[in-house]
């Protein structure tokens, strides 16, 4: 679908999208404190097409639990059952 709408737009063999893992190695890299916003994409009109909200949040939490980054993350999501289940998980995420 996106090829047909950016009919000009070039690949390139050697970029990637990094995954979430390795921006917060880089945050955590940083000489500086960044802030980070993460948004949790879901469609609650089709739960078939991603991740349970459940799911979501735990890996989400665990992941900041081990890179030691829950103070500089703010988790968006407009499925509120993503913001709930953080909060549950874990109340300090912003």
């Amino acid at each position: 679908v996106y090829a047909k709408i950016f009919k000009d737009q070039k690949a390139f063999s050697y970029c990637h999208i990094p995954s979430l893992s390795e921006v917060l190695d880089l945050v955590k890299a940083s000489d500086k404190k960044v802030g980070l916003q993460i948004e949790l994409k879901t469609d609650p009109n089709h739960p078939e097409r991603s991740y349970s909200p459940a799911f979501l949040a735990q890996a989400l939490v665990k992941l900041l639990k081990n890179k030691d980054l829950i103070d500089q993350v703010e988790v968006q999501a407009f499925d509120f059952r993503c913001l709930q289940e953080i909060q549950r998980l874990e109340p300090k995420i912003r």
